[in-house]
């Protein structure tokens, strides 16, 4: 990852520790991991998010084990915004219901 992404090398290291962490052999983690990208356009949100995808299942963001929200694909109208959180939170209840790990 390091060698594919510039100019983030903070977010580049945390993210390589947490997914080293959770996919450590010798300790079963408790909980599906989480990783929820903040930022301005352009800043490589989408492009990490699609490499981690594409590198930890074979299928890619096709995975029955994946999520993947774009906020002004998947949440264009702020009046919905109450409506959209539920549905964020419930979706990710259900997948790491879903998820054997």
């Amino acid at each position: 990852m390091k060698s594919s992404v510039y100019g983030q090398p903070l977010a580049v290291d945390i993210i390589m520790s947490a997914m080293r962490n959770h996919l450590r052999r010798d300790v079963e983690p408790d909980r599906a991991l989480m990783l929820s990208f903040h930022g301005s356009p352009g800043t490589g949100k989408n492009f990490i998010a699609q490499m981690i995808l594409k590198n930890m299942f074979r299928m890619g963001a096709k995975s029955e084990y994946t999520i993947f929200f774009r906020s002004s694909i998947d949440f264009p109208l702020k009046s919905k915004i109450d409506e959209y959180k539920r549905d964020i939170v419930q979706r990710i209840k259900d997948k790491v219901y879903e998820c054997h790990r």
